[in-house]
């Protein structure tokens, strides 16, 4: 008896451990895609691929080339960054992981296209993102906890950006400050890649959208006091300043 408790106990702890490491890994690489060390970034992640969580690596993944090529803005960084964007697998369209991992994407490309003002591309995208919406069922998802946070936070953005409308003579709407009061609540998250994805898009939101830099410049201070090398923070703190 006191043996199975023993081999019960050295399982529980095992898997723990090996579940923290994975965060503090989960959390380096983050922390080095943010701080614009991506040659460690992505050295790490290759070397960790198969230990890191499956949301996770697609998130880290995705950012990477995200950061990199809107750091450098060069055309390989670019390739690299839509080829991956595009890279679905066709054969597993019904599984609920997959759609996440559509939706995840998309909203990148929705917001790749928006940076090169594609205008047509940006409105089937926003289609296409409905319609994925509307095919996933929430109590079937395969993640939960801060995985689902940041699922939702996603989720946040696009409701937001759907709601912009340029040509209203309203300038704000009642559905735009709900997605930005649940992007506030996420933006106080302890984890780190929740709180940092949230911060970065109200940042940008108040500075670009709402107009209203001084908010801004609150979400861009906590950024740059996180991540003291990501040149991008410090000039969307400058430009709200």
């Amino acid at each position: 008896m006191r043996l199975l408790y023993s081999i019960f106990v050295f399982l529980i702890f095992s898997f723990s451990g090996k579940a923290f490491n994975n965060d503090s890994i989960t959390n380096h690489i983050y922390t080095l895609i943010y701080n614009q060390q991506f040659n460690q970034a992505e050295e790490l992640l290759t070397k960790n691929n198969e230990l890191l969580d499956p949301f996770y690596l697609e998130i880290l993944n995705i950012d990477l080339h995200w950061w990199k090529y809107s750091t450098t803005r060069l055309k390989t960084d670019a390739r690299n960054l839509t080829g991956l964007l595009k890279d679905f697998n066709e054969t597993e369209q019904s599984s609920q992981r997959v759609k996440i991992n559509q939706l995840i994407r998309k909203s990148y490309q929705l917001r790749y296209e928006r940076k090169r003002y594609k205008l047509i591309q940006v409105l089937f995208l926003r289609s296409e993102i409905n319609q994925l919406l509307s095919m996933i069922i929430r109590d079937e998802l395969p993640i939960s906890g801060e995985q689902l946070k940041l699922f939702d936070l996603y989720i946040s953005m696009f409701r937001y950006f759907e709601n912009v409308n340029p040509f209203s003579l309203q300038n704000k709407s009642v559905e735009r400050e709900k997605e930005l009061q649940k992007m506030e609540n996420f933006a106080r998250s302890e984890n780190l890649i929740t709180s940092t994805m949230a911060h970065y898009f109200l940042g940008r939101i108040y500075q670009k959208i709402e107009r209203e830099p001084k908010k801004g410049k609150t979400h861009f201070e906590i950024l740059t006091q996180k991540f003291p090398e990501n040149n991008l923070f410090i000039e969307h703190l400058a430009d709200c300043q």
